[in-house]
């Protein structure tokens, strides 16, 4: 009896072995295919783009239509009833009132490199985007009321009415991103690029008034306001860069980053006859100015040269960016002639939007 038991025992447990051998093998080879034609999903691997013999090198230049707005440039009231009427039934006029900003063109250059130590990213970019707008406005049979001048102390502006009145603005900006990154697959369709580095910014903005076409003959001398809004910073930014792989080739895009910097202003506002010599005001306040970026896009890329010996790659998308308190400058209150003024500060936001289109080539 016992030896019957033993003997079933050890065929079961004979059976058991060569069934878990067996099933051993099948899995086996599939895995073993598997590793070979497919990267393994238990961790990430770099970026790489399979040229042969690279130098890993890349440039890029990039092409910019963008709207600039910067808020805080109100300048005049427009004031529907004649001159001299007790009640006022007035409309602020400025830039961004009731007004569509229009594109100006720009460009992004930049160069960039794999670095062998864990397939690191460092990347350099410079853009550069003068920005220019205008408004007017015309009184009609009222008059436009003057926002931006001192009284003369007695607490009734010493410029009162006129009929028309203008502005023009320029912002000429220049911003240079040293960059460290590792672009990395997540998945085979998916890369990542987190990154961080430095910002260098250079922004220089410049906002004249004109207040003529006066009313009423006591008020017939135009008056020129002028605002000097010069700033310089740096800091650090950090962000993330995504690639969503579609195939044959395309790709959508998706950039967003954001940074802080240390800066210093420099502003200078005039006001007067056509010389300028009435008033002048200087000051260099030293902030904190934040920012943020936001871009996406489709991109479609493809080798070049013999055996893939290059990469090129077109990229279009809409980009966002908006910079806190970019416009800090001081606002007239009340003043006499002797420059015994008060003063308030002024900020707005600068925002730039559009389209971009990028042409780089990897080797």
């Amino acid at each position: 009896m016992n030896f019957k038991w033993e003997n079933a025992f050890s065929k079961t447990l004979v059976s058991c072995v060569a069934v878990l051998g067996l099933s051993t093998q099948l899995t086996a080879a599939p895995d073993r295919c598997m590793q070979k034609d497919k990267p393994n999903f238990a961790f990430a691997y770099p970026k790489d783009l399979n040229l042969s013999n690279p130098i890993d090198l890349y440039f890029y230049v990039e092409g910019l239509a963008f709207q600039g707005m910067q808020t805080g440039l109100d300048f005049v009231l427009v004031d529907k009833n004649a001159p001299g009427a007790t009640a006022i039934n007035a409309t602020v006029g400025g830039f961004g009132q009731n007004e569509s900003w229009g594109y100006n063109f720009g460009s992004r250059i930049g160069i960039g490199a794999y670095v062998p130590h864990d397939a690191w990213n460092i990347d350099f970019d410079w853009m550069w985007l003068n920005v220019t707008d205008s408004e007017s406005y015309e009184a009609g049979t009222g008059a436009t009321l003057p926002t931006l001048l001192a009284d003369n102390g007695s607490g009734t502006s010493p410029y009162l009415s006129y009929g028309s009145s203008g502005a023009t603005w320029q912002c000429i900006f220049n911003v240079l991103d040293a960059t460290l990154g590792k672009p990395y697959h997540i998945s085979r369709k998916v890369i990542f690029n987190p990154h961080f580095g430095l910002r260098f910014a250079w922004i220089d903005q410049e906002y004249g008034v004109n207040y003529g076409g006066a009313t009423i003959a006591s008020q017939a001398t135009p008056i020129k306001y002028k605002a000097e809004n010069d700033f310089w910073g740096v800091g650090a930014r950090v962000g993330m860069n995504t690639d969503w792989l579609l195939g044959y080739g395309f790709k959508i895009f998706t950039n967003l980053s954001s940074s802080i910097l240390a800066g210093w202003f420099d502003n200078t506002i005039k006001y007067g006859t056509a010389a300028l010599e009435t008033v002048t005001l200087s000051s260099k306040p030293q902030v904190v100015v934040p920012n943020l970026e936001l871009a996406a896009g489709f991109d479609w890329g493809t080798t070049l040269g013999n055996c893939g010996g290059y990469y090129l790659d077109f990229r279009a998308g809409y980009e966002f960016q908006i910079w806190w308190d970019q416009w800090n400058t001081r606002q007239f209150v009340t003043g006499v002639a002797d420059g015994n003024f008060n003063n308030v500060p002024t900020y707005g936001n600068l925002s730039l939007n559009g389209f971009t289109f990028k042409v780089q080539l990897d080797m």
